[in-house]
């Protein structure tokens, strides 16, 4: 088995059998310092000192635990689940606060659909022509008369669709009242 297959596999059982998981590491701890208090018997110590002497070589035993969980790889996990579990406490312990809470989270959440779905629908959305993406809008300017992007003149028009060679094709329609385009599918109405 690979080292990453077996890694997966350690942790998915800590995840999943956490008291077991947790009981082997108290049991290897005890082990540990029962290992190393044979070890101080051994040169001589009493049994009470070689005990201490061999907590102080080891350590803070919650301090082991914290850094064996660590390493484990799945303290991310073990948080989250925590914090749900807390989370709900909380909810169930405050009902109507959490009714609230709720409430205003789905009227957010409702408004956000569907003002994107009105931005999306007019002003992400290509238009359902093919090469939608190479559409464009021609407009006249006229400073003198303060005209910006103004509608264009008939004769102007007529001139641009014989004479202009950079579009394929150019077409009229009249901007105040909106327009019905046709195309591939069915015809729809823009303004």
């Amino acid at each position: 088995m690979s080292v990453f297959l077996r890694g997966l596999q350690l942790r998915l059982r800590a995840l999943l059998r956490r008291a077991a998981v947790e009981q082997d590491l108290d049991e290897e701890i005890r082990q540990h310092l029962e290992l190393e208090a044979q070890k101080y018997s051994d040169e001589g110590f009493e049994p009470e000192e070689a005990r201490r002497r061999a907590a102080l070589n080891f350590g803070s035993v919650d301090a082991a635990k914290e850094a064996h969980r660590d390493h484990r790889g799945t303290r991310l996990v073990e948080d989250a689940i925590a914090d749900a579990r807390f989370a709900m406490r909380t909810l169930a312990r405050n009902p109507l606060l959490s009714a609230a809470a709720i409430l205003t989270l789905a009227l957010g959440i409702g408004a956000n659909t569907a003002i994107f779905s009105v931005v999306n629908a007019v002003l992400l959305r290509l238009l359902p022509y093919p090469h939608a993406d190479q559409l464009v809008m021609l407009s006249e300017d006229n400073p003198e008369r303060g005209w910006v992007h103004a509608d264009v003149a008939p004769a102007n028009y007529l001139d641009w669709k014989e004479r202009v060679r950079s579009f394929a094709d150019v077409a009229a329609f009249e901007s105040g009242g909106g327009a019905t385009l046709g195309g591939a599918g069915e015809p729809q109405r823009i303004s």
